[in-house]
């Protein structure tokens, strides 16, 4: 077992435990006085305590050790997450930036700590990002946007944004920001907006060239009718003449 004297900071307890020992060495002065039985008595409980240290300072040791696994397990799920996370301050500056989000702005993490994040914010959608910051801290509720950032030579992509605000220390706003890349879904909506806008035209062609044909037919029916109004007139007068349509007359089979 690792004693105090051996462990980490034993060292500085130990000067303590010695200026503790000069301050009262009258109580030791009084120990001399003592029987053979209380002073081995009294050795018995200072080991005892000594043992008791030993095993808190072990067990401090275990707990430490546990905290800095749970800290680099965190770490690593903060900074391989498949979204990125910022902290921005109230002026709009990157604090904190975990590598998904270091990486999907191309851009070094320490490179980004203290830049102001709508460096990185198409200049047509700042207003949208600006608009987004002023409901997070007048309502201090989630909010979210969607809106485009630019990278070092590459193409500008698309991001959703949900930003949460919370207070530090001192009282000032933090706004932690949680990014996703959306490039990909925003292309797919515009394919089938592009494909949406290609049938519609295509089904108003078509019911242009079906209004055509309709309107052809009716044309048709409209000459048709009239024929068999004339033709009926006719057969009207020929009666009143008393003359009677031949056999083979084709005024008979309309």
């Amino acid at each position: 077992m690792e004693t105090i004297k051996d462990s980490p900071g034993g060292s500085e307890l130990r000067r303590r435990a010695e200026k503790k020992l000069v301050e009262t060495a009258g109580d030791i002065e009084e120990i001399s006085g003592m029987s053979p039985e209380k002073i081995a008595s009294l050795i018995h409980e200072l080991r005892v305590h000594q043992v008791e240290l030993e095993m808190q300072n072990e067990e401090l040791r275990r707990i430490q050790g546990e905290l800095e696994k749970t800290k680099d397990r965190y770490s690593h799920l903060y900074d391989f997450a498949p979204v990125g996370y910022f902290t921005v301050s109230e002026k709009e500056i990157i604090d904190e930036v975990n590598l998904t989000g270091a990486a999907m702005l191309g851009i070094e993490r320490s490179a980004l700590i203290g830049k102001p994040f709508t460096r990185f914010v198409l200049r047509e959608d700042q207003d949208i990002f600006y608009k987004h910051r002023q409901r997070l801290l007048e309502t201090e509720t989630s909010q979210s946007c969607e809106l485009r950032l630019l990278r070092p030579e590459a193409p500008f992509f698309w991001v959703q944004i949900e930003a949460t605000v919370a207070r530090d220390s001192a009282g000032a706003p933090l706004c932690y920001v949680v990014m996703r890349d959306i490039t990909e879904r925003k292309q797919m909506q515009d394919e089938l907006a592009k494909h949406h806008d290609h049938l519609e035209e295509l089904v108003k062609k078509r019911t242009r060239e079906l209004q055509s044909i309709v309107n052809s037919m009716s044309g048709r029916e409209n000459r048709m009718a009239g024929l068999k109004k004339v033709i009926k007139e006719l057969r009207s007068q020929l009666e009143k003449e008393g003359m009677e349509p031949v056999a083979d007359d084709p005024l008979t089979e309309i």
